[in-house]
């Protein structure tokens, strides 16, 4: 499955004429293949922490491309709808930005948002010149080889007591669960992710789809068929122990792989129906969880045995005691009291935050990247109640990209974004109608996982994913078929 597939990896397409195409493909290659990676991760300055190895090639990438541009050796390509939509979207952002109370933040989200989507087209724009699009699907696929394989190690280091950036023993999620009676810790994934494993966890959720297909597609041998349930089992224990909320749309994207995509194995509609009572389970006891926080509780016991039975009217003028229960020698009014102890989970409270954040300015929101700000602002007017001192952390984003869309953006930012997510959407369906590639319709699929995953989870600031949606929307001359 995996040797036909890494063939001609590293060879150079015909569409390569000289040094700077070659530099250019290699360096698009590199990109893609390291857009998911966080090895450079330093926490001392709060916001080079933002910086990943991907930034060495987009950067390389943006200048080879820019002076050929500028020095007419090669024509922009064309950009689709999306590219258009997320244009104005910037242009949008940068206003809300200058119009906000705290400009500086406000300008550098925006110009985040900015790289990341230049990002994206200088993917769709070189892949789309050169040919690239299988072969960049080969680098994507090789990603997404070597992170499982990242995560496989750090488990088996982490169960010979060796705690590493691929895997850790973590104490927080059985403090978290109230589950430390049992065990004190147990081991949690990274892989090549660090320092979060919600990182990989929704690197899995929405890339499974697409790369599985992917395989599936380029399997001549009848490896994916045969292994394939060793494959999809792997990537489910090492999403289980990532031990994040975006497990569920890992288990999703698995269940839509085998009922939607079809893919071929043994079992395939019992291992179907497995993973989706999987994920309504799972995505049902991380809401309980993401709302409230178990602390203790007890069950309680009384009885009254000088309880006597009612008297009750069976016949006119006839009464006796209620003939429907008894009572026992020495037992009467039986009750049993419950105690539920718990606090709110900091999770609802900063979605909570989030709406009282809406409420205060609801049309542009508090300005791109001004949550916390925003949510201090509005505890000083009392609006929000103040955190006990041990707990006045600051909170970057709701931990909702919904909430913390409608909270930074308003209404206006929120229905901007999501008629942004309809083009590409729009965009990919066209293609799909098109040539029907199973990619653009696992792309899609994938995109639903994103979307529930997103109830819970900030997404938008994943390199990767703007990587793949710039893959997604690679065009070719007409007449032309993706390099082989």
């Amino acid at each position: 499955m995996i040797g036909p597939f890494f063939g001609k990896i590293f060879s150079s397409p015909s569409t390569a004429d000289g040094l700077l195409d070659r530099v250019s493909i290699w360096t698009t290659r590199l990109l893609v293949f390291s857009l998911p990676m966080t090895l450079i991760h330093p926490t001392v300055n709060p916001h080079f922490h933002r910086m990943q190895i991907a930034e060495f090639f987009s950067v390389g990438l943006l200048m080879i491309t820019g002076f050929r541009i500028f020095f007419r050796q090669e024509r922009v390509t064309r950009p689709n709808g999306f590219f258009i939509s997320l244009a104005a979207y910037v242009m949008l952002l940068y206003g809300m930005a200058l119009m906000s109370n705290w400009r500086g933040p406000a300008l550098l989200e925006s110009t985040t948002i900015l790289y990341l989507g230049g990002t994206a087209y200088l993917i769709y724009h070189n892949a789309s010149k050169y040919l690239l699009y299988e072969d960049l699907w080969k680098w994507t696929t090789l990603t997404y080889v070597v992170i499982l394989g990242g995560g496989v190690v750090g488990i088996i280091l982490v169960f010979f007591g060796i705690d590493t950036m691929l895997a850790y023993q973590s104490r927080i999620i059985p403090i978290a669960l109230g589950l430390t009676d049992w065990f004190s810790s147990v081991p949690r994934v990274l892989s090549l992710m660090s320092p979060t494993a919600t990182m990989v966890a929704v690197y899995w959720a929405v890339m499974t789809l697409p790369v599985l297909t992917f395989l599936g597609m380029r399997d001549q041998k009848g490896l994916f068929r045969r292994f394939g349930i060793i494959l999809i089992l792997g990537i489910f224990l090492l999403g289980l122990f990532t031990l994040s909320r975006p497990f569920v749309g890992v288990v999703l994207a698995i269940y839509l792989g085998l009922r939607v995509m079809k893919w071929e194995m043994p079992l395939r509609s019992l291992l179907a129906c497995g993973f989706l009572c999987s994920a309504i389970g799972a995505f049902s006891i991380l809401l309980f969880f993401s709302v409230l926080h178990p602390i203790g509780g007890s069950i309680q016991y009384t009885n009254d045995p000088t309880f006597k039975r009612e008297k009750v009217e069976i016949y006119p003028s006839f009464y006796r005691p209620n003939p429907v229960y008894i009572l026992r020698d020495g037992i009467g009014l039986e009750r049993i009291y419950i105690q539920f102890d718990y606090s709110i989970n900091h999770y609802a409270w900063l979605k909570y935050s989030a709406l009282k954040i809406v409420e205060e300015w609801p049309w542009f929101g508090s300005g791109p990247g001004n949550f916390t700000p925003a949510l201090k602002r509005l505890q000083e007017k009392n609006i929000l109640p103040r955190l006990a001192p041990e707990d006045n952390d600051e909170f970057p984003s709701a931990q909702s990209q919904y909430a913390t869309l409608l909270a930074e953006t308003g209404v206006v930012g929120f229905l901007a974004a999501f008629f942004l997510l309809m083009a590409l959407v729009f965009e990919i369906a066209k293609r799909y109608r098109r040539r029907r590639d199973p990619r653009d319709l696992a792309i899609a699929l994938s995109l639903l996982v994103l979307a529930i995953l997103s109830i819970d989870n900030e997404v938008m600031s994943f390199r990767w994913l703007w990587g793949l949606w710039g893959l997604s929307l690679v065009r070719y001359p007409e007449g032309t078929e993706a390099d082989g």
